[in-house]
């Protein structure tokens, strides 16, 4: 089962350093080599530490670097988006792991389940991979580094 990541939830998880728990996802975890450029190369160049803690779940193999073959351009959303998408259709992906919204609209509208990164910790929650408390602390810090917002937060803590 493929599950295709997008660059928001790479740096999502990464911000909060949960990004290993990725080890623990049931998938293969691809992702458009546009993804693997916005998150490592360009964060390497504007100096974000987070860039080089999603650089090694990329050198360890937790996600791979995928090609697409047909890219369809989607109005509203930038090209990158349009290939993740574009790499879930042709890669049959089961899940999208997303933290952007508009991202999340356009592939619900193609019929593509979108997960964001604290659906991705409940459901780790849920099988006992973490325990109550982390997953508390990884949704706060979420918010705290302006990943969530407040009222998602608060929902995610009240589940």
């Amino acid at each position: 089962m493929n599950i295709v990541v997008d660059t928001s939830t790479l740096i999502s998880l990464a911000k909060i350093d949960a990004i290993k728990l990725f080890e623990n996802i049931d998938g293969e975890l691809i992702c458009p080599h546009e993804v693997f450029r916005e998150a490592v190369i360009e964060g390497k160049e504007e100096g974000h530490q987070d860039a080089e803690l999603i650089a090694d779940i990329f050198r360890s193999g937790l996600v791979n670097k995928v090609n697409v073959l047909k890219n369809i351009d989607l109005n509203g959303i930038s090209k990158t988006d349009s290939t993740v998408i574009s790499c879930a259709i042709e890669h049959n992906a089961k899940y999208l792991f997303t933290n952007d919204t508009k991202l999340a609209r356009k592939a619900e509208i193609q019929g593509i389940e979108v997960r964001g990164s604290p659906d991705i910790l409940f459901r780790l929650l849920r099988k006992g991979i973490i325990n109550k408390l982390q997953y508390n602390q990884f949704i706060i810090r979420l918010y705290e580094k302006k990943r969530i917002s407040e009222t998602n937060m608060i929902g995610y803590l009240e589940k």
